[in-house]
């Protein structure tokens, strides 16, 4: 935790792509050791050493971009099982699953100081599985993108027309953010709803009553 710590505050002093972010999207989206349930291996400065030659003096989103074209050269996409592999363990074997592709991928953004979490649907509207990818802080906002699925321009992927009627797309957060729709809480875990930034959304009403009326 002490390593994770000192290369965040390095990262807060010397790198463009968060010495300006506001703290709430620095300390949850840079700093934050943990993105789902994966070991806690201290990873960063591993990753920052390798990435960063990839990005110097690259402006936020062409750097997202190559970050993300690093990720894909690391890693394949293949079925594990349900227990997150760490980020250190997913580079030597070099394949997991979507999950451990997007933890993998928001850890080397988090290395390089660029603001990144993890989007995850339980269950797509189209058949009975689920998926996860990245979104990273570019320009003041957040924009999306596929795990180790390297696309020429941000907010793409194979995934964004099935987001589009997506039942439910949440983020995981650890403590308590800014701004944000919040789902559940559970110990430090706060799930965010984010359905509205990739689908349109309404709100329903829903009164259960019994058969007299009453509530």
């Amino acid at each position: 935790l002490l390593g994770y710590a000192r290369h965040a505050l390095r990262l807060r002093e010397r790198s463009p792509y968060c010495r300006n972010v506001p703290e709430d999207i620095f300390l949850h989206h840079v700093f934050y050791p943990r993105v789902n349930s994966e070991d806690l291996v201290d990873c960063r400065g591993f990753f920052a050493q390798m990435v960063a030659p990839e990005i110097e003096g690259l402006p936020g989103r062409e750097a997202a971009l190559a970050v993300n074209r690093w990720c894909a050269r690391q890693m394949t996409y293949e079925t594990t099982d349900n227990r997150s592999m760490n980020p250190v363990t997913c580079y030597y074997c070099g394949l997991g699953r979507c999950g451990e592709e997007s933890t993998f991928a928001v850890n080397a953004y988090r290395a390089v100081g660029i603001p990144a979490r993890q989007i995850y649907t339980p269950r797509w509207a189209h058949c009975d599985d689920n998926h996860a990818w990245v979104e990273v802080w570019v320009d003041g906002s957040w924009h999306f993108l596929g795990a180790c699925e390297p696309e020429e321009t941000l907010d793409r992927g194979w995934f964004t027309a099935a987001a589009a009627r997506a039942l439910l797309l949440h983020t995981r957060c650890f403590g308590d953010p800014v701004g944000e729709e919040i789902i559940s809480r559970s110990g430090m875990v706060t799930l965010l709803n984010q359905t509205r930034r990739y689908a349109p959304v309404r709100t329903l009403t829903v009164r259960v009553t019994d058969r007299a009326g009453a509530p």
